[in-house]
């Protein structure tokens, strides 16, 4: 009986402290907040901690992750044929007063990813930086100094603070929605090298909705590449393009020279490289339309639906 009283105590206790830590995670007070994952290291000065918080009925898993910044260069650079570079360290090392703030989040019932970052110097007299000071100690003839972020009361003053100056919180998300490019790197990780990697080099998407009304992202340097995501990015859509079944004309090269039976084909009026594929002949049914017909405009286009969902009328994903 005291086993259990002692269980309900701790209990009682704890909470508390659950739903202060939640606090300097999410972005509003309530009572259903709770931490996920403590405050735990991640990699070198990375450290991380997870809730679960709630914005009126909207619950999101938030993870928010203090840095301090590593430096992976040699300081002094060499010369190889006419061109200075710097090495990779054999052992990085923390950079001091430098840090990172990021905080990202996805929402439980769409999968929709946001998030944001700031990198900031701890100036004299600002807050945590006296806490966050290189912590030198002595012992005989030896001296060891403690890295800023390896302190517990740096750590936690940092998880304090929130990830901006002046700007706006919302104006600073990032944001993907499930199923865009890039989504499957930055929702692991959205402060990970391949994320970053893929924001950077993501190019301007367009839009594309299949005929049987399935919103694709899509990009001119991919070809024959499509994303599945939130039909939300076709309907706001300032061009929209879409695709459509024909029957290949019994004039075409591989039925009229190789004899081969015509097929039923899916195409995008976007350049039609995204979407140029065969599809089930059910999906040809009742339609007299060959090749030469490609004069379809965007917005004013009633796509068809098609008779199935299967796998053969899916556009590849990444």
């Amino acid at each position: 009986m005291m086993g259990r009283f002692n269980l309900f105590l701790s209990l009682i206790l704890f909470l508390p402290v659950l739903a202060h830590a939640s606090s300097h995670i999410c972005e509003r007070v309530d009572s259903r907040n709770s931490v996920l994952s403590p405050l735990t290291e991640e990699s070198l000065g990375k450290w991380c901690t997870t809730s679960i918080c709630y914005k009126n009925n909207e619950k999101t898993n938030r993870k928010k992750c203090i840095y301090q910044i590593v430096n992976n260069l040699e300081d002094n650079p060499k010369i190889r044929n006419g061109v200075q570079y710097y090495e990779t360290r054999k052992e990085p090392i923390l950079v001091e007063n430098r840090f990172k703030i990021s905080i990202e989040e996805i929402v439980h019932d769409t999968g929709d990813l946001q998030w944001m970052e700031h990198s900031f110097s701890l100036e004299t007299g600002s807050q945590c930086y006296n806490e966050c000071q290189p912590e030198q100690t002595r012992k005989l003839f030896s001296k060891k100094t403690t890295e800023s972020i390896y302190q517990e009361d740096c750590r936690q003053c940092l998880l304090k603070l929130a990830p901006q100056n002046s700007y706006k919180r919302m104006n600073s998300f990032k944001k993907l929605l499930k199923g865009q490019k890039c989504y499957h790197y930055c929702e692991k990780d959205a402060a990970s090298a391949n994320c970053k990697w893929c924001m950077k080099n993501r190019g301007n998407p367009v839009y594309i909705l299949t005929a049987d009304n399935r919103c694709n992202e899509v990009f001119e340097s991919e070809l024959r590449k499509a994303y599945e995501t939130s039909m939300s990015l076709c309907d706001s859509a300032e061009k929209l393009y879409r695709t459509r079944y024909f029957k290949q004309s019994k004039y075409s090269v591989d039925v009229f020279v190789f004899g081969k039976e015509p097929q039923c084909m899916e195409q995008d009026n976007f350049k039609a490289q995204h979407f140029n594929r065969e599809v089930p002949m059910s999906y040809c049914e009742d339609k007299d339309v060959d090749n030469s017909d490609r004069n379809i405009t965007n917005k004013d286009f009633a796509p068809s639906v098609s008779p199935s969902r299967g796998s053969s009328s899916k556009g590849s994903r990444q």
